[in-house]
C-alpha cells in the first residue's frame, strides 16, 4: 500500500512538473492557447521583472480571468495588450491581422523648441548646415555648439570628423545638442561620433540577457576612440525624453567620459532587441529578450539616462522664448548674450 501512494506521489509530481503555465489556474476559454503562448514568451525572455517589481504569476490570474471572457478576436487583442502593458515597456508590440499596436505608450515631454533656436544662435553667425543630419556654428563668433539632428544611415561622419578637427580643435567647451534625436533607426555612426571626444577604450554600456538560470552576468559593450581625431576640450552634451533607442546608448557612452556633462532630463528609457514570436493564431509578438544598463550599471529601460545636471522646461518657458537648458549650457561655457 505505501509504495501505491509513493508511486501514485511521484506521478503526481512529475506532472505537476511538466506544466508550463502557474499551477491552480484554469484556463478554459477558446483563446487561452494564444494567451499561453505570450505570457510565455515574456515569462522565458523578459529581463527586467525584478527591476520594475512585476509579480508575472499575479498578472497570468488577473488577466486569464478576462482571456476566459474573450469571445472574439477584439476582445483577445485587449487582453494582450493589456497583460503585456504590465511590463511598462515601449517595445513590446502586437501585430494582428496586418496591424500593428503598441501595448505601452509612455508620455514625454519633448525639452527643445526648434524655432527658438535661430535667435539663440544668430548673434554668433547662426548654424551652418550638413543637409538635415547636423548643424554647427562658427567659434570665431563666441559659440561652439552643435546640433545632431538624425544619425541614422547616411550620416556624414567623415564631414562631422572635419568640423570636429577643424572647426572646433581649439575651443574649451563643445555645447552637443542631441534634444532633437529620436535615435531611431540607427546606423552605428553614434559610435564613430563618441569615438571623437575620447582617447582610449572605454565601456559605453552594459547588455544582460535572460538564459535558463536568470539573467547573464552584465556584460560591458566596449568603444574605441577615433584614430584621427580627438576633441580635448569639455562637452556640455544636451538632452531629453525626445531622446530613445540608439541615441540613449549615445548618451551613456558620453557620460563614461570625464570631460563630459549631461544636461536637461533624462532620455526616454526605450532601448534594447527585439525578436518576433509568431502566436498560434498567426499574430505576431514583438518582444524584448535583452536589457541595456548605462555606463553606471543604471537601468535604461523605462527610466532612460538621467542627466548630471537636472535643468527642466515647460511649454510656458518656451512660449516666452526661453530655452532653459541651452541658456544653462551658455552660462557654464561662458558665452557671451
Amino acid at each position: 500500500m505505501k509504495n501505491l501512494l509513493l508511486t501514485f506521489f511521484l506521478m503526481v509530481c512529475l506532472f505537476l512538473s511538466c506544466i508550463s503555465t502557474p499551477v491552480g489556474i484554469v484556463s478554459s476559454g477558446p483563446y487561452t492557447e494564444n494567451f499561453v503562448a505570450a505570457w510565455n514568451c515574456a515569462d522565458t525572455l523578459y529581463c527586467s521583472f525584478e527591476e520594475k517589481s512585476v509579480d508575472w504569476q499575479r498578472c497570468y490570474s488577473k488577466h486569464m480571468y478576462f482571456c476566459n471572457q474573450a469571445e472574439n478576436d477584439t476582445e483577445l487583442l485587449q487582453v494582450l495588450l493589456g497583460i503585456m502593458a504590465e511590463l511598462r515597456d515601449q517595445q513590446i508590440q502586437i501585430i494582428a491581422n496586418s496591424q500593428m499596436f503598441q501595448a505601452y505608450e509612455k508620455t514625454f515631454f519633448v525639452n527643445i523648441a526648434l524655432p527658438l533656436i535661430p535667435a539663440y544662435v544668430a548673434p554668433y553667425g547662426g548654424l551652418t548646415w550638413e543637409e538635415n543630419y547636423f548643424g554647427y556654428s562658427s567659434p570665431s563668433g563666441g559659440l561652439s555648439y552643435i546640433q545632431i539632428r538624425r544619425m541614422d544611415e547616411g550620416f556624414p561622419e567623415e564631414e562631422f570628423f572635419q568640423v570636429i578637427d577643424s572647426v572646433f580643435s581649439g575651443s574649451e567647451y563643445l555645447i552637443l545638442d542631441l534634444r532633437a534625436n529620436s535615435g531611431q533607426n540607427g546606423s552605428g555612426s553614434e559610435k564613430a561620433v563618441a569615438g571623437c571626444f575620447s582617447n582610449m577604450n572605454w565601456t559605453g554600456w552594459y547588455i544582460r540577457e535572460r538564459n535558463g538560470e536568470g539573467l547573464s552576468s552584465p556584460e560591458p559593450y566596449i568603444l574605441e576612440p577615433n584614430d584621427s581625431v580627438f576633441f580635448n576640450g569639455q562637452v556640455l552634451l544636451l538632452a531629453g525624453e525626445f531622446c530613445s533607442e540608439s541615441t540613449e546608448l549615445f548618451v551613456s557612452a558620453m557620460q563614461a567620459l570625464p570631460e563630459v556633462a549631461i544636461l536637461g532630463e533624462h532620455t526616454r528609457g526605450c532601448v534594447g532587441v527585439v525578436q518576433e514570436t509568431l502566436l498560434p493564431n498567426q499574430w505576431v509578438l514583438v518582444f524584448p529578450y535583452r536589457v541595456y544598463y548605462s555606463s553606471e550599471m543604471q537601468a535604461m529601460e523605462y527610466y532612460g539616462v538621467k542627466p548630471d545636471i537636472l535643468i527642466t522646461s515647460s511649454y510656458e518657458d518656451f512660449s516666452q522664448g526661453i530655452d532653459p537648458v541651452l541658456e544653462a549650457a551658455f552660462d557654464i561655457a561662458g558665452v557671451n548674450k
